[in-house]
């Protein structure tokens, strides 16, 4: 978890982190947060695609249809 791509995202991260609370400050609401174990997660397992990221979403949305 190092490097200059590592770095970029981080940024983009914390860039994306901002713009947010902006645009809920605009429109007076609240902001979304960012989760930061969600770095811990990605280090303790090495995997780090958005497709897993995708798959557990679709996932999660499906079990949201079923009655409990």
């Amino acid at each position: 978890m190092s490097g200059p791509l590592y770095m970029k995202r981080l940024k983009g991260g914390v860039l994306a982190n901002g713009l947010n609370s902006f645009v809920s400050a605009v429109f007076n609401t609240f902001p979304n947060s960012c989760f930061g174990q969600n770095n811990g997660v990605i280090q303790l397992t090495g995997v780090a695609s958005r497709y897993v990221g995708f798959v557990v979403a679709l996932m999660l949305i499906v079990l949201g249809l079923f009655r409990q």
